[in-house]
C-alpha cells in the first residue's frame, strides 16, 4: 500500500470515528433535549427570506455528529421554512416530503420559486399546520419583498388550513408578475382564507380567474389587496366582485386608474348594501389626470351613506412618469367638505408625490 493510499484510508477511518468522538467530548448531549432544542434555536441568526443560503445553516446541525443531529431532527421549530428553486435536479417531492416531516404539526413557511412541480404541491398540501406559502417565477434572492402565490395541485382543491395567501408582486409595476398568478388561481379553492394579496395583468385574470376562485371558495375574506395594473375596468365584473366578498373589512387598490375611481365611488355610494362591513377603503390612483370633481362628489356620497362603518379612507396619487400637471385637483369646496368629515372623526386623507396630506 502506498504512501497516499494509507493517508486516504485514514482520512476516511478519522471521518467515520470523529462523530463518535465529538458525541463523547460534546456536553450538550448530556442536556435535556428541551434545553439543547433551545440553544439550536437561539443560535440561528436573523435574516430576511431573500437573503442568499442563509435558510440552509440549520442543516448544518446535521453534519456535526450524531448527537447534534438527532437534537435537530428532533426539534420541529428548525424545519419550519422551506426554500426550494425549481427545476430542480434531487428529488424536490422526496426533500419536501422529508422536511415536512421534521416540522411535524409546526405552522410553515414555505417559499416555491420557479415553474412549481405539481408533485411538490401535493406535498405541500399534505400538511395539515397552517401555511403561508410564497411562489415566484423571479429569483427569490434578487426580490426584496417576496409576495407571490400559492401553487397547491393539480386540479382545484380545498385549503382549510391557508389563512392568508401572496399571489404576485405589490412592490414592482404588474408587468412583472408572473403567469403563475392565475395558474394558482385556477388550481385551489380556500374556504378558510381571510386574506388575499394579489396581482391582475390582464381582464381575463380578474374575470376568468381570481372571480372564480373566489366564488369558489366562499371564505369569510376580510381583507383584499389588489392591483389592476392601470387597465381600465369597463369590462370587469366589479359588482359580482363586490357581492363575492361581502364579508370584507379592508379594501386596497393599487395602480388604478383615475377615470374608474368614480366607478368605485359610485359602487360605495349606490349601494350600500354591498360591502356592509368597509372599514378602510385604500386607494392608489394613477394620475393624471386627476379625479374629476363629480369623483370627489360621488365619495363623499359614498362616505355619508356608510358613517357608520367605513372610518379609513387613504387615497393617493402617483406616475410613472414626470409630470407638472396637479396629480390631485381638489377643489376648495371639496376640500372643505373633507375636511369636515375628518374634523368628525373620519380617517381620511389626499397624497401625492411631494404633497403627504392634501387636506391639511
Amino acid at each position: 500500500m502506498s504512501v497516499l493510499e494509507l493517508e486516504a484510508q485514514l482520512e476516511r477511518e478519522k471521518s467515520l470515528v470523529q462523530p463518535q468522538l465529538n458525541d463523547l467530548r460534546d456536553p450538550m448531549g448530556r442536556l435535556p433535549l428541551e434545553i439543547s432544542s433551545e440553544i439550536f434555536l437561539r443560535c440561528l441568526p436573523q435574516y430576511e427570506a431573500t437573503t442568499t443560503g442563509m435558510h440552509l445553516i440549520h442543516t448544518l446541525f446535521l453534519r456535526i455528529c450524531h448527537t447534534w443531529a438527532d437534537i435537530a431532527l428532533s426539534t420541529p421549530a428548525l424545519w419550519t421554512e422551506i426554500h426550494l428553486e425549481f427545476p430542480q435536479a434531487n428529488g424536490p417531492r422526496h426533500i419536501v416530503d422529508g422536511w415536512l416531516q421534521r416540522a411535524q404539526a409546526r405552522p410553515l413557511r414555505v417559499y416555491l420559486v420557479g415553474k412549481i412541480d405539481k408533485d411538490v404541491g401535493a406535498a405541500v398540501w399534505k400538511h395539515r399546520g397552517d401555511c403561508s406559502i410564497y411562489t415566484s417565477t423571479t429569483h427569490l434572492m434578487n426580490s426584496r419583498r417576496c409576495r407571490a402565490g400559492t401553487t397547491l395541485s393539480a386540479a382545484p382543491s380545498p385549503s382549510p388550513c391557508l389563512c392568508s395567501k401572496h399571489l404576485g408582486s405589490l412592490a414592482e409595476p404588474i408587468s412583472h408578475a408572473p403567469e403563475s398568478v392565475d395558474h394558482a388561481l385556477r388550481l385551489i379553492s380556500a374556504p378558510c382564507l381571510e386574506k388575499l394579496h394579489t396581482s391582475l395583468s390582464t381582464q381575463n385574470t380578474f374575470n376568468d380567474d381570481l372571480l372564480p376562485f373566489l366564488q369558489r371558495s366562499s371564505a369569510p375574506l376580510q381583507k383584499l389587496e389588489i392591483s389592476w395594473s392601470d387597465l381600465p375596468l369597463s369590462e370587469w365584473r366589479l359588482e359580482e366582485l363586490v357581492d363575492t366578498v361581502h364579508t370584507l373589512k379592508h379594501l386596497g387598490i393599487s395602480y388604478l386608474h383615475s377615470n374608474d375611481a368614480e366607478r368605485w365611488f359610485s359602487l360605495l355610494a349606490n349601494s350600500p348594501s354591498l360591502l356592509p362591513n368597509l372599514c378602510t377603503l385604500n386607494l392608489r390612483i394613477h394620475t393624471p389626470p386627476s379625479p374629476s370633481e363629480s369623483s370627489w362628489n360621488t365619495l363623499i356620497r359614498a362616505i355619508s351613506a356608510r358613517r357608520g362603518t367605513l372610518k379609513v379612507i387613504h387615497i393617493s396619487a402617483f406616475t410613472f412618469f414626470h409630470t407638472t400637471s396637479k396629480m390631485l385637483d381638489v377643489s376648495q369646496e371639496t376640500t372643505a367638505a373633507l375636511r369636515r368629515l375628518r374634523a368628525e372623526g373620519l380617517d381620511i386623507r389626499l397624497s401625492a408625490p411631494h404633497m403627504p396630506d392634501i387636506l391639511e
